[in-house]
């Protein structure tokens, strides 16, 4: 009997030690997932010190953000003759292009026209702030012949969005930005951005801040159901496990379906109200200052992807609206498409799928399409 219960008690302490073992494995690895490769669905954790400093650097209360370059004007890159450019652009990091200047898009068509081209794009920005960032920076303070909002169809997610934070939960510090809001009533209305000076920055880790900020933002609301609207701390095996349907159900739609979140608001009559109430704003606004705007849609990796596979992107109804409206409105896709009919792989134009954006060729395809849609242009005009 002594026997027995001295095994029985072996019995239960290895029981115990492999528990023990295997949360503390587990412990690890979420610890790791979360804080390591930064992949948490969570919302973003408190600001470290030297992120608040970075933050408190860029922080906009017009914009959200904005970067500092070495102009007074603020478009990418040294001082240049702006009574001789030629063409500003405005738009997000597909607009501002590659690490290496002089390998982004916008770099090329300059060399190409021979005339200065700025380019005003910023890393993150959605369509709306591409938009109140020509407001600020170029309406009554630069006139250029021809104008450019450059819209990359993910952008669509970004105009429905107050806190970079609520959409982007890849653990990234973020700030807040203003955002186009559909009321009630139908009519749009600006929400400015809820931070109102950067001494206000913390507010953004105070969680009834968020929700209350939330309540118009689709991506709070979107992400509320999974329960993730809260921040993750120890013990993070317990938010990993939680959140791990999520996990799986986002890993097979982006990874296996070439899903992606974003893809379904091209049939919500709501963001594309808003997203065409921009670009109209931004050609009425370009018109009243007397120079020519142009739309240019940019396609991504998953935009090509399903080009090839359903013969359309999920923005082409909507482009094609746009286009039937105002003209001079273009598809980068078709920059591409000659390029993949002569059997040229998705992946020679981006820098990889999980960095998503263009790669020198790429740029270089963008560059060489929009010159050519710009002669077309010119000539129409001349006549």
């Amino acid at each position: 009997m002594k026997k027995k219960t001295n095994k029985l008690y072996l019995y239960a302490i290895m029981v115990l030690l492999v528990l023990f073992v295997s949360s503390g494995i587990c412990e690890l690895l979420s610890c790791y997932i979360f804080m390591v490769l930064k992949n948490n669905f969570y919302l973003t954790p408190d600001f470290p010190e030297d992120a608040y400093k970075n933050l408190f650097k860029a922080y906009d209360y017009e914009l959200g953000w904005e970067p500092t370059y070495a102009n007074k004007y603020g478009y990418r890159g040294s001082g240049k003759n702006i009574d001789d450019a030629l063409l500003c652009l405005f738009g997000d990091s597909f607009t501002e292009g590659h690490a290496d200047i002089r390998k982004t898009w916008p770099y090329l068509l300059e060399q190409k026209t021979g005339k200065p081209v700025l380019n005003f794009g910023v890393a993150g920005y959605g369509t709306d702030q591409a938009y109140l960032r020509f407001e600020k920076r170029y309406v009554k303070k630069i006139r250029t012949p021809y104008v450019c909002l450059s819209v990359m169809s993910e952008n669509i997610a970004r105009i429905v969005n107050r806190y970079r934070g609520f959409y982007s939960r890849k653990c990234q510090i973020s700030l807040s930005k203003p955002m186009f809001y559909k009321q009630e009533n139908g009519m749009l209305a600006l929400l400015d951005n809820p931070v109102t000076s950067p001494d206000d920055i913390n507010l953004l880790n105070d969680i009834a801040f968020l929700d209350e900020i939330g309540q118009k933002d689709y991506w709070y609301r979107y992400y509320e159901p999974y329960g993730l609207n809260m921040k993750a701390h120890f013990p993070y095996s317990y938010f990993f496990m939680r959140a791990l349907p999520f996990y799986v159900k986002n890993y097979y739609k982006k990874r296996i379906k070439n899903d992606a979140d974003y893809k379904h608001l091209f049939t919500d009559d709501d963001a594309l109200s808003v997203l065409g109430h921009i670009i109209f704003s931004f050609i009425n606004r370009a018109k009243e200052h007397n120079t020519f705007p142009i739309i240019l849609f940019m396609p991504n990796w998953k935009d090509i992807i399903d080009y090839e596979q359903n013969g359309e992107t999920v923005y082409n109804s909507f482009y094609h609206n746009v286009k039937d409206r105002y003209g001079a409105t273009f598809d980068a896709l078709d920059y591409f498409i000659p390029y993949l009919d002569g059997g040229e792989d998705v992946s020679s134009f981006f820098i990889s799928y999980t960095h998503g954006h263009y790669n020198p060729l790429g740029e270089r395809v963008i560059a060489e399409g929009f010159y050519r849609d710009m002669q077309t242009l010119a000539a129409e005009n001349h006549n």
